[in-house]
């Protein structure tokens, strides 16, 4: 509190003296000298500066110091003058010097011994040019200032942790209500400087050694603790990259007090350079948003190959994405042409971080979780764009567009390290009747993936795309369509090239012929074969493209029994979430009347109408409800992460029943006609009857190795040698076509092995088949029966509802007249919804019985599908 005095005093002075005194700013001289004088107890400095050098003057690091910013000054003048300055009072400690080149400023900072406070501060013009500064500071600090001194407890720090929340990282620091951070940033290399009055280093040093660094905040390197100011701590955080503070906040509860600091990556040093300088080319193409359900998409098109870093704020609400290395005049006009009237979106601006680069910030109506940020590709690949996705809350009020914003939509940034290089930070105490921001410092949970609400048409559209089982057998396909072509690959042409080169290094001692060359020889000696051959008879290779042909055939099949198995699945998972829902609905009214049933039991005890044995029985019954209801939610859960197993997407919901439906049995109402064209049309027998007949090709295809084979070949060579032992070289052509006959005649028994093993592998093939026919025969019956009965059980049911409901409205106006006790009424309560949720059960099993009926005859396709979807809502 009384830095906050004195700093306000300071800058009020010293502008309010300025506004006066100082024609303009616009001028930019030089520093002329710098004086320091004063006693004990007090310190006199003055400047003398051209016009409008003199920016700002403070008190930093609670009254420990005092900082003056400069412009258009350079570090070696400033050295200068400070070398000059005489250094004889006790007050001051050092003067430190720092200068901003790219800013054009510097700052002169008298680092003192003792806490002090602005005595008086004036302001004068010592020519047309020149004017000078003084500020009187003593350590003689009011009265009221050091009664309120004594009055504030000391600060305590008790822990540091480091937390990721909503895409930011969180530098949370515990302590009591006193505890105060100032934060700053250093370069070179990058930190994170906060300092901490009056924290003993014992406690920075403990609560850094509580802090145990976890491997997933590759932010911060390291923590370290000093104290460069008399009863200041400090805490340094050695970053890996420069960063940015977007959002601090604090918190009293009690005694305990919290101070909460945000931060975002400001990019690694090639970033930074890059924003400073607007080395990114190119701009942002558009903003978009999109909605699927509840899930919201903001999109930035035309990030291609830039680094995006997208968080959640909460006070207020907002969701920003600050683009690395980029300048805010590229994302200017895509966030002025953006529009929307979706109710969450309040408002568009554009800004920049703390070290330049560009940030787009989205304005919401209400707090959102933040679900992914992610780079896509543009639908012609030729792009990539930067996709933040977000959980939109269920109650949201209508909005307008935002074509009624001011046209300037720049950001003013919460925390302008240009203008206070520290910032402060302190607890916020709250009164009884008000409530502060909510601080949720624990690590963010996953947020849930919204889900979405499809018809059983549109579902298994998705699923022919998106269901993993099916791609797999899908590529199996394709892979198997490839049999033929390598089949008959062994019975078309083949040609081949050889070429050799050589150079050849010859000594010859003796020659017997007089002619011919004797001592060392080199020579060149090239050659080239050409080889076409054309199979005439292969019998093995004919063998095999009949077993190509066969394979395709089974691989068709074997595709369309994989498309009706996902039919019955799409099929018979949509229905068990419906049956699911179902059952949960019954479960809850069950829960809701036997906890009121048992309340009048408890009544009725109190007034002696009923006993305690009634009252246990019905809290029994209320406490089975209770459980019922939990596992109909987790078979509800279970029902729609199936669905999420086939299309890779959550599905919160699905469209219902119109109405009932009257259930009818097979037609024909005959099972050997449905035998008949399940022993015919069955895929799954279809395919093993292929395979059985590959297998019989395959024995066919090795005792054919015994045959000869015959081959057309055609070879022509040609050679050239610039030399050789027998004097000089020669070239040479030549061409051979002719027919080769090959024969096995002697492998050691590999054929003959090979052909009883193809013949046992034949064996298991039939043997395959007859068990596949026999389990089909049976599965055929059993569907048969099961929609046989499933009809006829589903009109009982039908009946048992209607007369379990009577009887309960009758057990309802007997209790009503005192006739029936309220166990006699629970009981039929339980009756009705057991019948009731076994009827709707049924329902569904009947459904998935036609279909199975239908997949053994092989004849399940889409159009059954459509006949069911006929019957549920659009």
């Amino acid at each position: 509190m009384p830095m906050f005095i004195c700093r306000a005093i300071l800058l009020l002075c010293f502008f309010g003296l300025l506004s006066v005194v100082q024609p303009s700013w616009a001028e930019n001289l030089p520093v002329r000298k710098l004086a320091l004088l004063g006693e004990a107890s007090t310190v006199r400095f003055q400047v003398d500066a051209g016009m409008g050098v003199i920016t700002q003057g403070e008190l930093i690091d609670h009254g420990y110091g005092l900082r003056v910013r400069l412009k258009g000054v350079t570090q070696p003048m400033l050295e200068q003058l400070v070398a000059r300055l005489t250094m004889d009072n006790p007050l001051v400690k050092s003067i430190d010097i720092a200068v901003d080149e790219a800013a054009d400023e510097g700052l002169l900072t008298l680092v003192l011994m003792e806490k002090v406070a602005v005595l008086d501060e004036t302001l004068v013009a010592l020519d047309d040019e020149l004017s000078r500064w003084e500020v009187v500071l003593t350590t003689d600090l009011p009265q009221e200032v050091l009664n309120l001194d004594e009055k504030l407890p000391a600060p305590v720090l008790h822990k540091v942790r480091l937390l990721n929340r909503s895409g930011l990282l969180t530098v949370v620091l515990e302590g009591n209500a006193a505890i105060v951070a100032e934060a700053s940033f250093r370069a070179d290399p990058p930190r994170l400087i906060l300092d901490l009055p009056k924290v003993p280093m014992g406690e920075l040093e403990t609560a850094i050694q509580a802090y145990n660094h976890n491997p997933d905040q590759p932010l911060v390197r390291a923590i370290r603790s000093k104290q460069d100011t008399p009863g200041v701590g400090r805490l340094v955080f050695d970053l890996n990259q420069p960063l940015d503070l977007v959002e601090s906040l604090g918190r009293v509860e009690g005694e305990r007090g919290t101070i909460v600091i945000g931060l975002v990556p400001d990019g690694g040093s090639a970033g930074a350079s890059q924003a400073q300088s607007g080395a990114v080319g190119g701009k942002l193409s558009s903003v978009e948003l999109r909605q699927q359900g509840r899930r919201l998409s903001l999109f930035l098109n035309g990030t291609t190959g830039t680094e995006v870093s997208a968080y959640a704020l909460q006070n207020p609400p907002r969701i920003r994405m600050d683009l690395i290395g980029w300048r805010p005049e590229q994302v200017v006009d895509a966030v002025a042409a953006f529009q929307t009237n979706h109710p969450l979106i309040r408002a568009i601006r554009y800004g920049e971080s703390r070290l330049g680069s560009a940030r787009v910030e989205f304005e919401l109506a209400q707090s959102v979780q933040l679900l992914d940020a992610a780079v896509r590709k543009s639908f012609d690949n030729m792009h990539e764009n930067f996709v933040v996705s977000v959980l939109s809350p269920k109650d949201l009020l209508p909005g307008s567009a935002l074509t009624a914003l001011p046209l300037d939509r720049r950001l003013v940034p919460d925390f302008d390290f240009t203008e206070n290089p520290e910032i402060m930070i302190s607890p916020v105490q709250l009164s009884k009747n008000l409530t502060g921001p909510s601080l949720d410092l624990q690590e963010a949970p996953a947020p849930e993936e919204p889900g979405v609400t499809l018809n059983l048409l549109d579902f298994y559209q998705q699923a022919l795309v998106r269901d993993a089982q099916y791609q797999a057998a899908t590529s199996l396909y394709r892979s198997k369509l490839e049999a033929f072509p390598k089949a008959r690959a062994g019975y078309l042409p083949s040609a081949s090239l050889s070429i050799v080169a050589n150079r050849v290094h010859s000594l010859i001692k003796r020659q017997q012929l007089s002619t011919s060359p004797v001592g060392p020889i080199n020579y060149d000696d090239r050659s080239y074969t050409l080889t076409i051959t054309q199979p005439i008879i292969q019998v093995p290779v004919i063998v095999q493209m009949s077993q190509a042909r066969v394979t395709e055939e089974q691989a068709k099949v074997d595709l369309i029994k994989e498309e009706q198995d996902l039919i019955l699945r799409v099929a018979q998972n949509y229905l068990n979430l419906l049956a699911s829902k179902d059952s949960l609905e019954m479960s809850k009214a069950e829960h809701e009347t036997t906890s009121k049933h048992l309340e009048q039991a408890q009544t009725q005890e109190r007034s002696g109408l009923a006993t305690r044995t009634d009252v246990a029985t019905a809290e029994g019954r209320a406490a089975l409800a209770e459980a019922e209801v939990i596992a109909a939610q987790n078979r509800m859960e279970d029902a729609k992460y199936a669905l999420k197993e086939i299309v890779g997407e959550k599905v919160d919901a699905v469209h219902g029943f119109q109405g009932d439906f009257d259930p009818a049995p097979p037609q024909p109402a005959n099972m050997d006609a449905w035998l008949e064209a399940a022993l015919k049309q069955n895929l799954t027998l279809q395919s093993v009857r292929l395979a059985q007949r590959i297998q019989q090709l395959e024995v066919k295809r090795l005792q054919a190795g015994y045959i000869p084979t015959l081959t057309l070949k055609g070879e022509h060579v040609g050679s050239s040698a610039s030399g050789s032992i027998f004097g000089p070289g020669a070239k040479t052509y030549d061409s051979t076509i002719g027919v080769t006959m090959d024969m096995n005649l002697l492998e050691g028994g590999l054929t003959m092995a090979q052909v009883r093993e193809a013949k046992a592998l034949e064996a298991q093939a039939r043997q395959q088949a007859e068990q596949n026919f026999r389990q089909v025969e049976r599965q055929t019956r059993s569907a048969y029966r099961q929609v046989e009965s499933s009809s006829r059980l589903l009109g009982a049911l039908r009946k048992q509802v209607i007369a379990n409901a009577t009887s309960l409205q009758s057990k309802l106006a007997g209790y009503a007249s005192g006739v029936e006790n309220v166990l006699s009424v629970l009981d039929a309560y339980k009756l009705y919804y057991t019948s009731r949720r076994e009827y709707l059960a049924q329902r569904y099993e009947y459904l998935v019985n036609r279909l199975r009926l239908k997949q053994a005859v092989g004849a399940l396709s889409q159009d059954d599908l459509e006949s069911l979807a006929a019957l549920l809502d659009r």
